[in-house]
């Protein structure tokens, strides 16, 4: 992981798209993110001591987009609950929607890990391709986390309202959360999805969405809510849903 000073930091894009506006002052506290997403590997192992995601071996076996992977690829087709229990396997937490896009733009206010400039990569290199974490050397934010421009899409822990940042836009925002109603599209925000490489790209996917260019990583809260000296919820027991949670239409779970 990488470490993450507490501070303040320009969230959004004012000529972005308009889920990306406005621009508005976020302070966070000090935390550390994955420097990579999180890989097959890292997930074998998570299955081999909780247990197999039965769901996701049902969805990959029908799923016939999928690029071929190494283990130190990001690990995808992991629906949003399965990205929770690794991460509470882990000793973690999945990153609310500001903590992924602080650790990816740092505090100068960058439109890119790198800069505000675009790049012109040393090799082939396409939205939704999927390569080994941290193929990029370029690819890598000012606190070293790698492959936020590009790689996988990622999951965060913040459910997607397009409006948020309006409703927000006056307000002096300390580790938020994104907005506290569930959406009735039970979608949650997703990051790093941008075909221009921007990190402020945001959009929503349902919980239980699974995609061949999917996947995400984790935080650790050093400070503030959240932090790593607060106990993580347990791990559900495998096979997908939480008992008489999803499967029975009712509310989904917190992430």
């Amino acid at each position: 992981m990488v470490l993450v000073p507490g501070g303040e930091f320009t969230m959004g894009n004012d000529e972005g798209e308009t889920p990306e506006r406005p621009a508005h002052r976020v302070f966070l506290s000090t935390y550390y993110i994955d420097q990579h997403e999180v890989s097959v590997r890292q997930f074998d192992l998570f299955e081999k001591e909780i247990g197999r995601r039965t769901d996701r071996v049902r969805a990959l076996a029908r799923e016939t987009t999928i690029a071929p992977t190494s283990a130190d690829s990001p690990v995808v087709m992991v629906n949003a609950k399965e990205a929770k229990d690794f991460a509470t396997w882990a000793g973690k937490r999945l990153p609310t929607e500001a903590q992924w896009e602080m650790a990816a733009r740092g505090s100068d206010g960058r439109l890119y890990p790198w800069g505000n400039d675009p790049l012109d990569w040393a090799k082939t290199r396409k939205a939704r391709q999927i390569d080994p974490v941290m193929t990029y050397s370029d690819d890598v934010s000012p606190f070293g986390a790698y492959d936020m421009a590009g790689n996988a899409w990622e999951w965060t822990k913040d459910w997607y309202d397009s409006r948020y940042f309006v409703l927000v836009k006056n307000q002096k925002l300390s580790d938020p959360t994104g907005p506290t109603i569930v959406p009735r599209t039970l979608q949650l925000a997703v990051k790093g999805g941008s075909k221009s490489w921007t990190v402020t790209k945001r959009e929503g996917m349902k919980y239980d969405q699974r995609l061949p260019f999917l996947g995400f990583r984790c935080v650790l809260a050093v400070e503030g809510p959240g932090n790593a000296f607060e106990p993580p919820p347990k791990p559900t027991t495998p096979g997908g849903s939480t008992p008489g949670l999803i499967d029975t239409g009712d509310a989904p779970p917190p992430f």
